[in-house]
């Protein structure tokens, strides 16, 4: 086919109408035509504008211009657009005219496009193009969310969904597909996302690189044609380096009774950077003497960039391990959480280390504090001890116990051991002294026969303290002489490690009663 036969084909001639009496024209005095048209988008979908640009030409041929009277854009059900007195076309001239419109429904139809004009002698000449076009349903609706990002570190992707069409969508499949780094959970699926509903289901990636970075999702779904379509989102993620960084801090707890109170004293102190609570125990407030003494506040707050998670915290006092602790949910950087120990079972004076375990994003990280705890339980000592030696071999042990603790000693009870020619003998075998309370003494007297060579005596003190006996037994040198003078013994510590230098002797003497 020659070039001019495909130019005459492409055309529309217009028939040219003469008068009701006259016979129809075979060649129209101008040659009206439609010499293209673009349909905007080129997939529209339902709801959403549609363009259609009609490009209209009076041919280089035509013996007349054409006065372009009308475009109309038509339907199964109508005119859907028109433009009316659009302009005139000299012979070889163009005019543009773009028309629009919308769908209710998707599917595939084929419009009309026609032309109306009239040429100089006002002859009307028109001519019609067909259009086809193809309506899809309108794409769901996506928005994402992500949380503060850091390298390994689990990030929360929440992707909501939502259909804005008059029809379910189906099989609707949402996909990280473009991670930026290691996928926790890469894909969640809706079995059917009803018209006018929206769903947000949460996915997770582990970016691996820091930097800003470009996160993308697509979502698969069926329409209610059943076609499958997809569309993707971009978002921007700002990814920070990995900084596990858990700061504690170890205060008493406040009294039960009133939980709600800030506590005074006993505060241990916040340190970051991979740092901890580092503190002693000082003197008692009153608040402090309300409180349990052995409850203590362990607050953890992550300083860092990353989750923590799976937190526990175990308290160790010297080579013993104490009951753990675990908080109740992960820790967001920025966020704080605490849990209450427990330290009745420690009995001596000393340094409570707190070990701090959990899991930092993807990696296992630990820190460590240490508390110096002083438990309220007794300390017993003998002071001002004296050891009298007479001639017919008695001995007479006298002194005072002293309880240099911070907790009460409850049923003290003083006495001379049998053994290494040393009897105790009556009146004061035993000497019960009751309690004694913290920072407070009680004098003694015990009285026992040497039966042979003596270079000393053995006193045995028995008391409860927190519940439990304990005996200690200290050995009292006995002097060589006879002539009734007396050792002065002095200090005896019966505490293991406790300072004997800061206790100084008393002389005052207090009887409670013996045996």
């Amino acid at each position: 086919m020659s070039a001019a036969s495909r130019a005459l084909s492409f055309l529309l001639v217009v028939v040219v109408v003469g008068s009701a009496a006259g016979p129809v024209a075979a060649v129209p005095d101008a040659r009206l035509a439609v010499a293209d048209v673009t349909v905007t988008p080129g997939t529209p979908t339902v709801g959403a504008q549609v363009v259609v640009d009609a490009t209209v030409r009076n041919s280089a041929g035509s013996p007349s211009p054409v006065e372009v009277t009308q475009v109309a854009l038509r339907g199964p059900d109508g005119v859907r657009a028109s433009a009316d007195g659009v302009g005139s076309l000299s012979p070889g001239d163009t005019l543009a005219v773009p028309l629009a419109t919308a769908f209710d429904e998707p599917g595939s139809r084929v419009l009309t496009l026609h032309v109306e004009g009239r040429t100089a002698d006002g002859t009307r000449v028109s001519v019609d193009r067909p259009v086809p076009v193809t309506v899809e349903s309108a794409p769901p609706q996506v928005a994402v969310g992500t949380g503060p990002a850091a390298v390994d570190s689990p990030t929360r992707v929440a992707v909501t969904v939502g259909n804005p069409t008059t029809a379910p969508l189906r099989d609707v499949a949402v996909r990280l597909a473009d991670p930026v780094g290691r996928a926790n959970r890469s894909a969640a699926f809706v079995p059917t996302l009803p018209a006018g509903a929206e769903t947000t289901v949460n996915l997770s990636t582990v970016p691996d690189v820091a930097g800003e970075r470009t996160l993308r999702v697509a979502v698969n779904y069926t329409d209610a044609s059943g076609v499958e379509r997809r569309v993707t989102r971009a978002v921007r993620l700002q990814v920070a380096e990995h900084v596990a960084d858990l700061g504690v801090e170890v205060r008493r707890a406040p009294p039960q009774e009133a939980d709600d109170q800030a506590v005074p004293g006993g505060l241990s102190g916040l340190v970051g950077g991979n740092g901890g609570a580092v503190g002693g125990d000082g003197g008692e407030s009153a608040a402090e003497t309300d409180s349990p003494p052995t409850r203590f506040v362990v607050e953890v707050t992550n300083f860092g960039t990353v989750r923590a998670g799976d937190v526990v915290v175990t308290p160790v006092a010297g080579d013993r391990r104490l009951p753990r602790q675990r908080l109740d949910a992960a820790l967001a950087p920025g966020e704080s959480g605490s849990v209450t120990v427990d330290l009745g079972d420690v009995t001596r004076s000393g340094p409570v280390e707190f070990r701090i375990d959990y899991r930092a994003g993807t990696q296992r990280a630990s820190t460590t504090t240490t508390l110096d705890y002083r438990p309220r339980v007794a300390g017993l000592e003998l002071t001002d001890v004296d050891v009298v030696r007479t001639g017919d071999g008695s001995l007479a042990v006298s002194g005072n116990v002293v309880n240099v603790g911070r907790g009460p000693a409850q049923g003290v009870v003083v006495e001379v051991v049998r053994g290494g020619n040393v009897t105790p003998v009556y009146p004061e075998r035993r000497y019960f002294v009751g309690e004694v309370g913290g920072s407070d003494f009680a004098p003694f007297d015990l009285t026992a026969r040497a039966t042979g060579p003596v270079d000393e005596v053995q006193v045995r003190i028995v008391a409860r303290e927190d519940g439990a006996v304990s005996t200690r037994t200290v050995a009292l040198p006995v002097p060589a002489s006879d002539d009734g003078g007396g050792v002065p013994v002095g200090l005896i510590a019966l505490a293991v490690g406790l300072p004997l230098a800061a206790l100084v002797g008393v002389g005052v003497r207090r009887r409670r009663g013996g045996e």
